[in-house]
């Protein structure tokens, strides 16, 4: 009688055990000023020689603009990097927009940008792939706000950001 009582015990305690895994293929995320920050929804397309990716997540947005990589592997990644002042500066760009009720709040990190601070920029693509048209690689950056309030954060910060197989439109 015990060994029935603890042979269905055990049944029990394994039978219960249940193991949910989430697979997030194509992904986005990132560290957004020390807070997890994932994309519900993300794209990247051609525009001319560049690539640019859009994740989005509710009332926010992120952008990355960088030449279409040739070659880029986990062996032998591409790095692109922009930063104030920097001599070596690549052609790309980063921007964080915030819109909800009328209100639009835009965050610029790159060469075109409206403040003195420009921001700086590090992307690295680790997988291009040309034939599945998948892109995967990781990012940081430090954007500034474009406008004029005095109430609003002056930067946003993205840190260990990476995206993973997006498809490429």
């Amino acid at each position: 009688m015990k060994k029935v009582l603890t042979l269905l015990i055990l049944l029990v305690a394994f039978s219960s055990c249940e193991t949910d895994v989430k697979f997030n293929n194509p992904g986005f995320e990132v560290t957004k000023d020390n807070r997890a920050w994932r994309a519900d929804v993300m794209s990247a397309s051609l525009q001319g020689d560049d690539i640019v990716i859009a994740a989005y997540r509710g009332a926010e947005g992120v952008f990355l603009t960088f030449p279409k990589p040739v070659g880029a592997s986990k062996l032998s990644p591409i790095t692109y990097t922009f930063a104030y002042e920097g001599e070596d500066n690549d052609d790309i760009s980063a921007s964080y927009i915030y819109e909800d009720s009328g209100v639009t709040l835009d965050y610029y990190a790159g060469p075109d940008s409206d403040v003195e601070n420009q921001g700086n920029i590090t992307i690295q693509i680790t997988e291009f792939d040309g034939e599945q048209l998948k892109l995967s690689g990781t990012f940081r950056f430090n954007a500034k706000y474009q406008g004029d309030s005095e109430i609003v954060p002056e930067n946003v910060n993205f840190q260990s950001g990476f995206f993973y197989k997006v498809p490429l439109n």
